[in-house]
């Protein structure tokens, strides 16, 4: 794991050297970065921006997907099947959460319905024009990311919970934007990789040790709260019991 964490690390510090484009960075904006560095405003947001994502969203999602799991037998059985065909009940390593192609189909249908963030915001840096629609510099610009991942045209039956709806072959029926869960472009979340490893290690486990189903107070459909993060209004009441070992 160590080794991750550098490698990460150290391609992060040669993307602040290198001065080729790339699919996230401009050349402007890397020299800008380097050039300047940040503000003390720019600190100060940043470090209410990570004490809120790193706090709270990992959690707030991870108990969303035990609700689509208790919620969801069918899907459930499928995600256990995969892990005991993979893991044989030893525990997970880093290395083998790529080989779960169900489980992360299941994850990313848990992030279209239960996104933490219900939009994203972006400022344009020059005027522009799309479709018609003058939008000026400076204007700040929301993508409303749960009206976006529940759209029908993207989306067919856009309540019903199916992770199939992210196999290759769907997943080339719709554009790439239709879903955004961690943002794109330069700005996506910084944290997007540690927090899918840590939902998938975490659902790795707790699937390995337990069964989720139902209670009496399981809302059917969940209500929400939609403020600056999606959460459940009422929390998320479980029968939670110990998986029998084969």
């Amino acid at each position: 794991m160590d080794q991750v964490y550098n490698d990460f690390l150290q391609l992060m510090l040669n993307a602040r050297h290198d001065d080729k484009q790339s699919d996230y960075f401009t050349i402007g904006d890397l020299k800008e970065f380097k050039n300047r560095g940040l503000n003390n405003s720019e600190v100060k947001e940043n470090a209410v921006t990570f004490f809120v994502a790193g706090y709270d969203t990992t959690a707030n999602t991870l108990a969303f997907a035990c609700y689509c799991l208790a919620t969801n037998h069918d899907v459930q059985d499928k995600c256990l099947e995969e892990i005991d065909n993979i893991f044989h009940g030893e525990r997970p390593q880093f290395e083998d959460l790529s080989k779960l192609e169900y489980l992360d189909r299941f994850f990313n249908e848990v992030l279209r319905l239960y996104a933490s963030a219900v939009r994203i915001q972006r400022g344009g840096k020059q005027d522009i024009t799309v479709k018609g629609v003058y939008i000026p510099k400076d204007v700040d610009i929301s993508v409303p990311l749960y009206a976006l991942h529940r759209n029908p045209t993207y989306w067919p039956d856009p309540g019903k919970f199916d992770p199939d709806r992210f196999t290759e072959e769907n997943k080339a029926k719709r554009p790439d934007y239709a879903f955004i869960p961690f943002g794109v472009g330069p700005r996506i979340c910084i944290g997007m990789r540690l927090a899918v490893m840590e939902v998938k290690m975490a659902l790795v486990f707790l699937l390995q040790n337990f069964s989720f189903s139902p209670c009496s107070k399981t809302e059917i459909p969940i209500e929400l709260e939609t403020g600056g993060l999606i959460r459940a209004k009422n929390g998320i009441p479980l029968k939670i019991n110990n998986r029998e070992k084969p």
